[in-house]
């Protein structure tokens, strides 16, 4: 083990939720604010405070049917990582339930989708997919309540296992 692996760690498994990715082949982190401008009587106006915008990722990912970590093909990998990632699109969006993305840099908590784009190649054993993903402030209710008839479990740990053995 070298000594930049003990002070720092090791690097992070790159994952979008469940979804546990081979390659990150490029990130972009976007950290932006805002200023605040309020005319005054003299009809100028001044900027006294600055709001910090959510942060943006875009990235492009890569999973294979040759799982890397493990030296093994599993058929349909790729298939089933498209699937997972359809459904943690479909929980944000009727559910409102965000996900964890952990990149090599940081680990962002409450992230949402923006955009998924899934290009077509002639590849049938690799899944190249770009995702553009916001970070999201959750205010937790005293008591939530999900009905489990909107989520099928076994499903998602279905395809979760397939893309993550």
């Amino acid at each position: 083990m070298s000594l930049s692996t003990l002070i720092f760690g090791g690097r992070k498994q790159v994952s979008i939720g469940a979804l546990q990715v081979d390659v990150l082949e490029s990130e972009t982190i976007e950290m932006t604010s805002q200023s605040t401008d309020h005319a005054v009587e003299t009809g100028v106006n001044i900027s006294d405070h600055f709001i910090k915008n959510p942060r943006k990722v875009s990235a492009t990912f890569t999973i294979s049917d040759w799982h890397l970590r493990q030296s093994t093909v599993q058929a349909n990998r790729a298939q089933a990582a498209y699937e997972l990632l359809k459904l943690q699109r479909e929980l944000q969006h009727t559910l409102g339930m965000p996900f964890s993305y952990v990149s090599h840099l940081e680990v962002f908590p409450f992230m949402h989708f923006e955009s998924i784009s899934v290009p077509r190649n002639n590849s049938h054993e690799a899944l190249t997919f770009d995702v553009t993903m916001k970070e999201i402030t959750v205010l937790l209710p005293l008591g939530v309540s999900i009905p489990t008839e909107l989520i099928d479990v076994n499903r998602v740990n279905q395809l979760a296992s397939l893309v993550t053995l």
